[in-house]
């Protein structure tokens, strides 16, 4: 049976429809053939009909927007409410669009959210109030449109071949992103170790081909896996750097799908995807322990994980984001490893 996903509340400016369709386009791409309708509520059917790119969005989307349009349909607010009710709330999606109407919402809606969210198909999607929206688009994938075990069992078969290839090295270098990182790269010599490179790092060329890194990993559900102009020069800059060094690439499970649908199907052969366990103990050999916990940095997530399974002694560089005293701010950047 097809999945039907409702979207509420109405929309309120073709600009916000615009930005809701270059969305569900980019995060409903994998899923296409399994969606039934998107049903949604505008004043205007034709704010769909004539949706463009939005803003700031990867221009790879605008040939995915006819295929999601195709699937929207529009209906008066009211039937939108009915419909939601009526939906098989254990198959069926309902993203909220504004969570500023949550709790003022009627009482019917709240007893179907709750049913829906009992059954993973609950999710707040709202881009201007609710910070992991873009992730959340990623786990509503994973959750009611994809066999995950599957995919877990897949990916862990993947991860002995590439243990096999990679083998045990005395020391592995991690990089990340930080200040520190060219200088660091410039003054030093790698020789036999294991490169393992975070992110970005695949912008800086000459980096690349000194480090050699056997290992990329990107982790960030946003600037990686999102819908985004820069995600989208990410992804480009990350096929390239793929091609190049013939590394293998490792990202959570949550994003791997629209990894799969995006990147060329030879480089997807030498890509695994781990899983979360929130409960699990931190893991120091993923080829025992298969998973990785939800950390909110990628050296934690993954580089540390990914550096003791294959080595002795890890090294780490480039992980220098920010002071203390600044931790509310944002993480400085090595200017030559940064996406603008």
């Amino acid at each position: 049976m097809a999945v039907n996903l409702f979207v509420y509340p109405a929309l309120a400016t073709r600009e916000q429809t615009a930005d809701l369709v270059s969305r569900l386009a980019w995060y409903l791409a994998p899923y296409h053939d399994a969606i039934g309708n998107v049903l949604l509520s505008a004043p205007d059917a034709a704010w769909v009909l004539e949706a463009k790119l939005a803003p700031h969005m990867d221009p790879y989307i605008t040939g995915l927007i006819p295929k999601i349009i195709a699937k929207i349909k529009v209906v008066p607010e009211a039937e939108l409410a009915q419909e939601i009710e009526a939906g098989d709330r254990k198959r069926d999606v309902f993203l909220l669009l504004d969570v500023r109407v949550e709790e003022t919402m009627p009482e019917t809606l709240k007893v179907a959210k709750a049913a829906y969210q009992a059954s993973s198909g609950f999710y707040r999607v709202d881009p201007h109030r609710t910070r992991q929206e873009g992730s959340f688009f990623l786990w509503c994938g994973l959750n009611k449109f994809s066999d995950a075990k599957a995919i877990t069992a897949e990916n862990k078969a993947k991860l002995a071949e590439m243990a096999m290839e990679i083998g045990h090295h005395k020391h592995a270098y991690v990089f990340g992103t930080g200040p520190s990182f060219s200088d660091f790269v410039d003054g030093h010599d790698f020789g036999d170790a294991l490169c393992i490179a975070a992110n970005s790092i695949i912008k800086n060329k000459s980096a690349l081909t000194k480090l050699k890194p056997k290992i990329i990993c990107a982790a960030d559900p946003i600037y990686h896996a999102g819908c985004s102009s820069y995600a989208g020069a990410f992804r480009v800059t990350l096929a390239e750097a793929l091609e190049e060094t013939g590394a293998w690439f490792i990202c959570p499970l949550r994003d791997s799908a629209v990894y799969r649908a995006y990147l060329p199907a030879h480089l997807l052969r030498r890509m695994i995807c781990v899983p979360f366990d929130a409960k699990a103990p931190i893991p120091v050999d993923l080829t025992g322990s298969f998973h990785i916990n939800p950390f909110p940095n990628v050296l934690t997530l993954l580089l540390l994980p990914l550096a003791s399974t294959f080595a002795e002694n890890i090294h780490i560089v480039g992980c220098d984001g920010r002071r203390v005293l600044d931790d509310a701010f944002f993480w400085s950047h090595d200017k030559k490893v940064q996406f603008n």
